[in-house]
């Protein structure tokens, strides 16, 4: 038996407080932390086909979509990046919004195959799908939206 169940356990017996105690231990490391970035309406379809998609055919491939090249769907205003996964045929979405510099909105940046704000410095990781700052002042990871392959072959990205 490892020594956190002895410990858990120990905490149970103590009754109702222990009881408490030992589920925040169990679920405290899966807390979500939510990014202060407004969750936009997002709702976009392209195809990876079209030319200025086509680095998501590839593993790591990303595009940056400005909100200003989008009229007939819904994107935040600034818009947002779309990446394969590298390892499997997954898609993430994250918005290009700087959690940090919320007030004026600050369009993050692609730097290799992360995401940077040229203004606070901050870069995230977004290849593993979590967005999660990796460097600079930012303590919350980037507004996420779904983003899936569709049966007819085109990526939806949704909120």
């Amino acid at each position: 038996m490892t020594d956190r169940i002895k410990h858990i356990k120990a905490l149970l017996a103590k009754g109702a407080y222990g009881v408490g105690l030992s589920m925040s231990l169990l679920t405290g490391c899966g807390k979500v932390v939510e990014s202060p970035v407004p969750n936009w309406r997002v709702y976009y379809e392209f195809s990876p086909q079209q030319t200025a998609y086509r680095s998501l055919l590839a593993p790591g491939g990303m595009v940056l979509i400005p909100q200003s090249e989008v009229s007939s769907m819904s994107l935040s205003p600034m818009g947002i990046a779309v990446l394969r996964s590298l390892t499997s045929s997954d898609y993430y979405a994250f918005d290009l919004a700087c959690p940090v510099e919320t007030n004026p909105l600050s369009r993050l940046e692609q730097e290799g195959l992360a995401l940077k704000c040229p203004r606070c410095g901050s870069r995230f990781d977004v290849t593993s799908g979590a967005g999660v700052p990796v460097e600079g002042i930012a303590q919350h990871p980037l507004r996420r939206y779904r983003a899936s392959l569709t049966a007819r072959g085109t990526i939806l990205v949704v909120n």
